[in-house]
């Protein structure tokens, strides 16, 4: 008995290492070929769909007011382009956990937030109210129709957290908000609207 078990775990043993015929590692070859293929197809699949996701994205970075006002400058650069008329606060902010301050340039329309990392504040928001001489990177500014917002961000226009009176860009943690009132932008806010 025992030796017939014996006999036939050795022939299962030589029967699994025995060569293959040209023919079946043609098959194995073909089957590989097709899953390295299907893989392949699959990955870059995957990484178009993935470009798709992020042209359809706006990069909250390019945007630029009056081809200069952006997030990330320094104060200093700002206070040197719109000069010294303005009201300041300073506090400390229990959202980020960093000292804060904001600058009012009521003559320009602005409210600029800014947070300090290490010695100097950077800016990190930016309000926009009454003034029609700031402009976004694509052209729109008080008083400007709902529609134009529309047409000028269609594919980045976040419809889940837009609603009648705020169109957004982003989402509510950090985007460009359009307030709208009356079918027209009562102000324009880069930065976020979440505490």
């Amino acid at each position: 008995m025992k030796k017939s078990i014996l006999f036939t775990l050795v022939l299962a043993i030589l029967i699994s290492c025995t060569p293959k015929t040209n023919d079946e590692n043609l098959e194995n070859n073909q089957e590989l070929l097709e899953t390295a293929n299907n893989s392949k197809n699959e990955f870059s699949q995957d990484k178009i769909n993935d470009q798709a996701k992020d042209e359809a994205v706006y990069n909250l970075k390019n945007e630029v007011f009056n081809h200069w006002l952006k997030k990330g400058l320094k104060e200093n650069i700002i206070i040197e382009k719109l000069g010294t008329k303005y009201s300041d606060s300073l506090f400390f902010s229990e959202v980020s956990g960093l000292d804060s301050k904001t600058l009012k340039y009521n003559h320009e329309g602005l409210v600029l937030w800014f947070e300090k990392n290490n010695k100097d504040f950077y800016l990190t928001q930016i309000e926009i109210k009454q003034n029609k001489a700031w402009k976004t990177s694509k052209g729109i500014s008080i008083g400007d129709d709902v529609k134009k917002v529309q047409d000028f961000y269609q594919n980045y226009i976040n419809s889940a957290e837009s609603y009648e009176e705020a169109v957004i860009v982003g989402d509510v943690y950090e985007g460009l908000f359009f307030i709208i009132e009356k079918n027209k932008v009562k102000e324009i806010i880069l930065g976020s609207l979440a505490e």
